[in-house]
């Protein structure tokens, strides 16, 4: 068995240090129907989902088994959802396709602190950027899960037109 360390963020009250809300970024593993990090990871959820802290749960995984949701979510490859505490069991659903930018989501705060905003492009250009993956990641491979055939067309596409 190989074990696997799970990141998570969580914002604290600077006076107190209550948990605030907590930033997870799902992963294979939470999404492999049956693991056990699935099963661990829906305790988490249920933990946070009935303190008072918010979630945000951010799925940039096209592949394995969304997590439940009182209603079906919108059409869709990636989500980002934002459970707040008191508007529970309602909660924010972002939705967005391989083909569009990733949106600036909300990150509730405290009492009546304003929301941070989180621009999940940004975040993401300059990861991919400082960790240098336009020289790791082989983009001749196909993607898994395979992508549709108007997607897989629209990225050779892009590809093409960077390779210019």
């Amino acid at each position: 068995d190989e074990e696997l360390r799970e990141t998570f963020l969580t914002v604290r009250d600077a006076a107190t240090r209550e948990v605030v809300t907590v930033i997870e970024m799902l992963s294979a593993a939470n999404k492999r129907p049956g693991s056990d990090g699935r099963a661990q990871y829906l305790r988490k959820r249920k933990s946070v989902l009935q303190s008072r802290a918010h979630l945000v749960e951010l799925d940039l995984l096209r592949g394995g088994q969304r997590l439940p949701m009182r209603t079906p979510l919108p059409e869709g490859d990636f989500f980002a959802i934002v459970s707040r505490s008191p508007r529970r069991p309602a909660a924010e659903v972002f939705a967005w396709t391989v083909r569009q930018s990733l949106p600036s989501i909300p990150v509730p705060l405290s009492g009546s602190d304003p929301d941070v905003i989180l621009d999940l492009q940004a975040v993401m250009d300059a990861t991919y950027d400082g960790l240098g993956y336009d020289y790791a990641l082989d983009y001749s491979q196909p993607v898994v899960p395979l992508l549709r055939d108007a997607d897989l067309a629209w990225v050779r596409q892009v590809l093409s037109k960077r390779a210019q």
